[in-house]
């Protein structure tokens, strides 16, 4: 390719296809034979005017390069820096994954009274999601990841119901026995004061290697979400089935002990995963203290032509307004949030069966209006124990498995790569 240039009356060829040292030097010295013969043609290396062809030679290749590096790590199949390949990743919708926990099914027990030689599942305990239980092999933490319920047998969630004691045949207490999933990792909780309201803060967690963000709360007790981008405005939350949740349902509680329940929610954030493997908070644009209904003009604060309607048409709405409403989050301000999270993992976290069963804290709805004894009894006869080894703890994923890793998660959501998606 060549662009013709007219300069005093002059018409000159400038080629735009070199791309390496020799290609350039080769184009100047004929371009200098071409336009300036009277004036030069000293071409011997050791001249100083081909030092100065040769310098400038040196500079095109050198910027060459550079730009068809930029240009390849713009392209995830062939990126090859770490940071390259981690911010298309997560701009295509994979978050990588700089560790993996263990997982393990685990056995949970407790024992109840009988009642007229039947188990009086008044004393059946709900052990809360979070339960954090050790093991013995190395002093690896597991946590629980759901409600153990010992009030409901489902088929989804089984409960088994054996004679623990029994006196001349007459069964006194009972062993209650459910399975729970259970993931390995450390817990953290940090704190972050937050002032004035700034657009798309961002906050990096203390410790590397983040599995989850279990909770994020604020100051005035509001639970703060995550969601996949900050254009999600809805998440789902499950309660429980009862009565005071849903009277209309709560008959069925004993086939679906939750529900999901839909809820909006401004109070969202987002997860990025730095290459060095430590982990960001990203937060919305919305600083205004109006309601996004008194910013965004509309015919209840604009008017129109129907009699009686406000009129407002001559008003001045400013534009920049619409950068400020919570369409993309909100943004926390003169609040303090409260980060819990687990982090950790990795191919040790792989223990072997039978050695994960102390229990380290436990969270146990209340028993009312029941006999405190008996209570105590129930709580202290908690017992776990992991059946199976708990697999799947592993390190980071290595570039290349990322790459692959992010194209396959890309086209199984419905359409291959293309070059838009840059």
């Amino acid at each position: 390719m060549a662009r013709t240039t007219a300069k005093k009356n002059k018409v000159r060829e400038i080629n735009y296809l070199n791309k390496d040292f020799d290609d350039f030097r080769n184009s100047l010295v004929e371009y200098a034979k071409t336009y300036f013969p009277s004036t030069y043609n000293d071409f011997n290396e050791a001249s100083p005017g081909m030092m100065f062809i040769e310098m400038a030679s040196y500079v095109g290749d050198v910027l060459s390069y550079y730009l068809d590096s930029q240009f390849r790590e713009s392209l995830l199949p062939f990126a090859e820096e770490k940071r390259s390949v981690y911010n298309i990743a997560q701009a295509l919708g994979y978050k990588p994954r700089v560790t993996s926990p263990a997982n393990v099914v685990l056995d949970v027990f407790q024992t109840v009274p009988a009642l007229n030689g039947k188990p009086d599942y008044r004393y059946a305990l709900t052990i809360k999601a979070g339960a954090r239980v050790n093991s013995s092999t190395n002093g690896t933490t597991f946590r629980t990841l759901d409600d153990v319920n010992f009030k409901f047998d489902t088929l989804s969630d089984q409960r088994v119901t054996t004679i623990f004691e029994s006196d001349g045949g007459t069964p006194t207490k009972f062993l209650l026995k459910k399975r729970v999933k259970a993931e390995s990792g450390q817990i953290a909780k940090e704190f972050f004061d937050f002032g004035l309201a700034q657009k798309y803060s961002q906050i990096k967690l203390e410790n590397s290697d983040v599995i989850e963000i279990i909770s994020c709360t604020d100051s005035d007790g509001n639970k703060w979400y995550e969601v996949p981008f900050l254009a999600q405005d809805t998440i789902f939350d499950d309660i429980e089935n009862n009565a005071q949740n849903d009277p209309e349902f709560s008959q069925y509680n004993d086939e679906a002990p939750y529900m999901l329940k839909l809820k909006k929610t401004p109070r969202r954030f987002t997860t990025f995963i730095r290459s060095d493997g430590y982990t960001e908070l990203r937060f919305g644009a919305g600083i205004s203290d109006s309601p996004d209904e008194e910013i965004i003009p509309n015919p209840n604060n604009v008017g129109g032509n129907l009699p009686g309607s406000p009129s407002y048409l001559d008003k001045y709405y400013d534009p920049v307004n619409f950068l400020k409403t919570k369409a993309y989050g909100q943004a926390p301000s003169n609040t303090t949030l409260t980060i819990k999270y687990s982090y950790g993992g990795g191919i040790q976290d792989n223990v072997t069966a039978q050695s994960i069963n102390s229990f380290t804290n436990l969270t146990i709805e209340n028993q009312d209006n029941l006999t405190q004894t008996l209570v105590d009894e129930s709580r202290a006869s908690v017992a776990a124990i992991n059946p199976l080894p708990a697999t799947g703890g592993k390190g980071a994923e290595t570039p290349k498995e990322l790459k692959e890793n992010a194209l396959a998660y890309f086209q199984a959501q419905g359409r291959a790569v293309t070059k838009e998606d840059y």
